[in-house]
């Protein structure tokens, strides 16, 4: 009876411990970082790399748009001798 006593104490205390020790590890892991699929408060790391290239898109766009209007290659020039419509 002793011996089955002693075993039954060996492996609670062995099963407890390995629990302690991988438990803090776990639970440190998900403090540390309780959402790892989201990179902002509500969007994902491909929602904010989607949002990153629409904005570089948009801005290429509006560049090419600009450098028209500076350069007045967005209308016709009042100096042809056709008329403007």
């Amino acid at each position: 009876m002793a011996r089955r006593a002693a075993a039954v104490v060996t492996l609670v205390s062995a099963a407890a411990a390995t629990i302690a020790l991988s438990g803090c590890t776990v639970q440190d892991e998900v403090w540390a970082n309780p959402m790892p699929e989201l990179a902002t408060l509500d969007r994902t790391p491909e929602m904010v790399g989607n949002g990153f290239s629409m904005s570089y898109n948009l801005n290429r766009l509006q560049i090419l748009g600009d450098i028209g209007r500076v350069m007045y290659t967005d209308r016709a020039s009042r100096l042809s001798p056709l008329p403007l419509r």
